[in-house]
């Protein structure tokens, strides 16, 4: 079983790559977006830490972590900032390392691990290989503006807080440019597919 991890910038195609890989061999898609959502429910492992640094306004009715108003306190307070990551941020990587273990028990042929921060999470040390998601500005521009609605300062803001392309280049195997049409990008990915088969 091959572990690969998928990033990329906003915008770039990563859920339409991976909806794709899904299809196209036997796998296990690993979303770090996901895991995060889940364990920082009320009763996840975050709880505690949550209601410390947040209070009680940190959940709402329904036990989802109250984002508003933790983004206000995190803004009026960069050490709350801090010590949030630094609580999130091993948590989920501990949950993606069970989730990559559980499914080392299954019949998987892969494991696609998919995360924003899987350069800066140390991944590379758990992938065997890194895929880079890749579409220029203009055309993730164009799709965050469609389909998100951003705004252009929105965007530049989210652009400059990440990686750029060429960081992105030099810690990975492998570049999917999802930019020209979804039948080149399933041509790419189809003809990566067939390279592990093929050893």
């Amino acid at each position: 079983m091959k572990v690969i991890g998928v990033t990329g910038g906003v915008g770039a195609g990563k859920s339409t790559v991976l909806n794709m890989l899904d299809g196209l061999c036997n796998c296990r898609i690993i979303m770090a977006d996901d895991i995060a959502k889940n364990i920082m429910g009320y009763g996840g492992v975050l709880t505690q830490t949550a209601l410390e640094l947040f209070g009680d306004k940190a959940y709402d009715d329904v036990g989802r972590l109250n984002r508003e108003h933790i983004a206000g306190m995190i803004y009026a307070d960069d050490s709350l900032r801090v010590r949030w990551n630094d609580a999130v941020h091993p948590a989920v990587n501990k949950a993606i390392y069970a989730q990559i273990d559980e499914a080392r028990n299954g019949s998987f042929d892969f494991v696609f691990v998919e995360a924003a921060l899987l350069i800066e999470n140390g991944y590379d040390k758990i992938c065997d290989e890194l895929w880079y998601v890749y579409a220029d500005e203009q055309i993730r521009r164009e799709r965050l503006k469609k389909e998100r609605g951003y705004t252009d300062s929105r965007i530049d803001g989210i652009f400059e807080s990440q990686m750029k392309d060429s960081e992105f280049r030099q810690h990975c195997n492998f570049v999917i440019d999802t930019g020209i049409s979804l039948e080149n990008t399933y041509d790419i990915l189809k003809n990566k597919l067939e390279e592990y088969t093929q050893v």
